[in-house]
């Protein structure tokens, strides 16, 4: 009779400690893939040159012109980026005054602090 308080003990523990190494885990990535979005461009492409050496042992040669090309994509992927972002910002503008006029009163205040939290997060 003793025996199941102890193992059901050791299950509490166990599972406990999966749940806490999960949520720690899943905050730790959330954490690395904000910081690496949030670093630019040029820590993107820095990443990529080097991830693609260490992964296909480049020679110089090849290692210069692929960071010609990913210059070249960077540079093209900006300017479409510059050119779409006026109608992203719209879109999402428009889509928070048509959810804004369907709310009632009380929910409006919720609502603004909500969009306030979400755009303060997006900048950090």
């Amino acid at each position: 009779m003793k025996n199941w308080k102890a193992i059901l003990g050791l299950i509490l523990i166990f599972a406990s400690g999966m749940a806490v190494g999960g949520l720690l885990t899943a905050r730790i990535i959330e954490s690395r893939i904000r910081h690496f979005l949030q670093s630019g461009p040029d820590a993107v492409a820095a990443f990529v040159e080097t991830r693609l050496n260490r992964d296909l042992d480049l020679d110089p040669a090849q290692r210069q012109e692929i960071s010609r090309i990913i210059a070249r994509a960077r540079q093209t992927l900006g300017d479409a980026r510059r050119e779409a972002q006026p109608k992203v910002d719209e879109a999402f503008k428009q889509a928070e005054q048509d959810i804004r006029n369907l709310l009632k009163t009380d929910q409006i205040t919720r609502y603004d602090q909500i969009i306030a939290r979400a755009k303060a997060r997006w900048k950090r």
